[in-house]
This record gives C-alpha cells, sequence and structure tokens, in this order.
C-alpha cells in the first residue's frame, strides 16, 4: 500500500504580512475575496436570490465546483459559529448570493496518490475582524482525499494567523502560520 505524506510546516508571519490579502470595503467592512474564481468546499450549497438566509434559493453548488466571484455583498453574518461575508457569484450563465464560508480562499488540486482522483486541500477563510485575527486550524483547513474529508483536528497549532499550500515532489506542504513558535510535523495520510 503506497503511502501519502502531507507535511505541516509551521512558521512564523505576522498578520501584517497577509493584511495585503484584504480589501476595505466602502462600509468599512473587510472583503475577504476578490472578485476571481474559486472552489466550493462544502455541498449542497444554497445560491440565493438575495444576500441572507431567509431569501429565496435559486440553485445549489456542489463540492469542489468552480464558481466565480463578482464582488462582496458587504453584508457579513454568522452561520455555524462561523463569521462570513455574503458575494454575488457567478456559475455558468447564473449570478446569485452565497456566504463566503463555504467558499475556498486557497485551493490545491493534485493527485497526490496518482490514482486519476484529484484530491483538494482547501483553507476557509472568516472575517478578520470577528475572530481577532486568527484561524482555527482544524476548522478552516479542508482536505479531501479520494473524495473523503480527511480529519484535520489533530493539527497544530490550533490558532493561526493563516495557510498556504504547496506540491513538493509527491508531497503537499502545508504552511500553518504563528507568530508564536516554530513547528514542523508531518502527517502521514
Amino acid at each position: 500500500m503506497k503511502k501519502i505524506i502531507i507535511l505541516f510546516l509551521f512558521c512564523q508571519v505576522t498578520l501584517i504580512a497577509q493584511s495585503s490579502d484584504y480589501d476595505l470595503s466602502r462600509d468599512g467592512l473587510y472583503e475577504l475575496f476578490r472578485p476571481g474564481y474559486y472552489y466550493m468546499l462544502d455541498s449542497p450549497v444554497n445560491v440565493r436570490l438575495e444576500p441572507n438566509l431567509n431569501s429565496r434559493i435559486i440553485g445549489q453548488l456542489k463540492l469542489h465546483e468552480r464558481i466565480e466571484i463578482i464582488e462582496s455583498a458587504v453584508v457579513i453574518q454568522q452561520i455555524d459559529n462561523i463569521w462570513a461575508g455574503w458575494y454575488k457569484t457567478k456559475h455558468g450563465n447564473d449570478f446569485g448570493y452565497i456566504w463566503g464560508g463555504y467558499v475556498a480562499y486557497k485551493t490545491l488540486i493534485f493527485d497526490i496518490d496518482k490514482n486519476g482522483i484529484d484530491d483538494y486541500f482547501y483553507y476557509r477563510l472568516r472575517d478578520v475582524q470577528s475572530y481577532s485575527g486568527f484561524i482555527d486550524a482544524w476548522q478552516d483547513i479542508f482536505i479531501y482525499i479520494n473524495n473523503k474529508k480527511v480529519s484535520t483536528k489533530d493539527l497544530y497549532p490550533r490558532n493561526c494567523s493563516g495557510c498556504d499550500f504547496e506540491i513538493n515532489g509527491d508531497k503537499i506542504l502545508i504552511y500553518v502560520s504563528n507568530s508564536s513558535e516554530i513547528r514542523t510535523e508531518y502527517n502521514i495520510f
């Protein structure tokens, strides 16, 4: 049986270094997603006519589906203890609104075990103002190997300031930043 190795690197990075990823909106709220293409990290995700949970559902998106974010709705909402904004999206020829907590801020797609099935590594970024600038790594990093979600509950450090992915040969390097410690851990999947 072939082993899959995913290397987690923990390095020191300040939140200021990441601040260029955010745009300050006209109402003083952070827009975490700039216009561009992103992937869905949950399924099914309802697409709504307006940016709120009471609005009419006009479609659904699936896990790993690629969408285009057009603009921020400048509405932030807490769902399942996660704060995130609403975004106007385009998928195919349709437009609608989705909640940003279901969208991967960063994505790496790589067939790590070379079996013809893409594996997905996602990082969700929540509203910075709502949780003091730290992500909870086990809730904000999503890994799907052979279309099965891999537990990230043992990631360390739990509270960190950012995440990035890199392919290194047959390994995936996951950089999780923490301003107080530098650690390297290996996880075999």
